[in-house]
């Protein structure tokens, strides 16, 4: 496993299914593999346990043969053992699951090293001052996690976990996404605000109307795509600079459910196959030029 350096090459979803997933050359669709490599860097990111791991990721995406052949590649015999001491009241198969589950997360903490400090200081922080903050401003409330009782080893007390264990453990996983979540809106929200400034400063017809997560829907007028295209690039991906120097290429789709009746909101194509489309059928388009950065 390699330590992640920050660069334009390495996205860390790609590097996560290379990593743990095992790309092969017929993995199928991007979107489908990049949907694995996701459910990774997320679940492990917000404290998914290995057993939920299994359930949501691992049995949706692996056959029982492939889990049985990934604990013989990497040598998990000994941790295939002790999960099944472990999780004795569950089928065979899924010892095998569990434990690639369980190594997978071992993996994933040694190669992005920094997360797992950050995570333990976001629970610390949260259980001495109740609340949990964003490095741009923003902070959330986090009282379960400040109110509980807890063990000397750090551990809710039995009490405490027969009651609201599942809302305590929730709570914790807030305070370990939080900071990442503000994160997203740090940056998607003055981008929203500075595209439609320059959308309406040049008199176009397209507009941003919703964001959801690090996403954001726009409508954009046929003529316009080009520019609006080079517009969105330009604001988003220049705030490189001033987000520790993190890589923020995007990828714009974009659905004409009139031309293209299959299509409909998120099934879309990438901009530049839309645009050689339009262009062949002979639709102008406002020159991108007229944005000068």
């Amino acid at each position: 496993m390699k330590v992640v350096k920050t660069e334009h090459t390495i996205r860390p979803h790609t590097l996560t299914f290379q990593e743990f997933l095992r790309l092969k050359k017929d993995a199928g669709p991007h979107e489908a593999w990049r949907s694995q490599a996701k459910a990774v860097n997320f679940g492990k990111l917000f404290g998914m346990s290995s057993g939920k791991f299994v359930e949501t990721s691992l049995e949706t995406s692996w056959t029982a043969e492939e889990a049985a052949r990934y604990v013989i590649e990497y040598g998990l015999q000994d941790m295939k053992f002790k999960m099944s001491q472990r999780f004795s009241h569950k089928p065979p198969a899924y010892w095998d699951y569990v434990t690639a589950a369980e190594d997978i997360g071992i993996k994933f903490f040694r190669t992005y090293p920094g997360l797992a400090e950050r995570i333990d200081r976001e629970h610390a922080f949260a259980k001495k001052k109740g609340y949990i903050r964003s490095p741009h401003g923003a902070f959330k409330q986090a009282p379960t996690v400040y109110m509980t009782e807890y063990t000397p080893k750090g551990y809710p007390n039995p009490e405490a976990s027969s009651l609201y264990g599942q809302h305590l453990a929730n709570q914790k996983n807030i305070t370990s996404n939080t900071a990442i979540q503000n994160l997203e809106a740090s940056i998607v929200m003055p981008a929203i605000a500075e595209v439609n400034t320059i959308l309406r400063s040049l008199g176009l017809k397209s507009y941003i109307f919703n964001s959801v997560h690090d996403s954001v829907d726009a409508m954009v007028h046929r003529t316009e795509i080009a520019i609006y295209a080079k517009i969105l690039k330009h604001v988003c991906e220049r705030q490189l600079v001033l987000f520790f120097g993190m890589p923020l290429e995007i990828e714009i789709d974009m659905s004409d459910p009139i031309w293209h009746p299959d299509e409909y909101y998120k099934k879309g194509r990438d901009v530049s196959v839309v645009l050689k489309e339009h262009n062949e059928k002979g639709v102008e388009q406002v020159d991108p030029d007229l944005f000068i950065p």
